[in-house]
């Protein structure tokens, strides 16, 4: 399985690495910092092939640039990307990111609860959804 994180927090982005590693035998995770450089591999420009072609995406909402939300909606109306399911999972409390992101397409909504185990628990259960 191959699983491409979309986080800005460099952190969190390792913590759920390690997490994903631990729970899923077989895996490749790789991660971007921030969406302009996941939208560089995920949606080359002129339609090219993705230059990593994941089996499952976690992205962040909140981020610099690009947020979740919006680079969401970019895979979802790309035929390349379409078809591959994508996580949001955030800090946000707002019960409209939670909508827009399921308008638009989203495979699942994780809120990220501050304790590790839950966090754990929380990605846990969605990876097996989708595997």
């Amino acid at each position: 399985m191959k699983i491409y994180v979309v986080e800005d927090d460099v952190n969190q982005a390792m913590s759920t690495r390690l997490a994903l590693e631990k729970m899923v035998g077989d895996i490749e995770v790789c991660y971007s910092t921030c969406a302009d450089d996941a939208m560089k591999i995920l949606l080359p420009d002129g339609g090219q092939a993705l230059l990593w072609d994941p089996d499952l995406i976690f992205l962040d909402i909140n981020m610099p640039g690009i947020s979740g939300v919006e680079m969401l909606r970019h895979l979802k109306d790309d035929e390349r990307t379409k078809n591959i399911p994508t996580i949001m999972f955030t800090a946000s409390l707002d019960p409209e990111d939670e909508k827009t992101c399921l308008e638009l397409g989203t495979a699942g909504f994780v809120r990220k609860p501050d304790d590790w185990r839950e966090y754990h628990s929380a990605l846990e259960e969605v990876v097996m959804q989708h595997t």
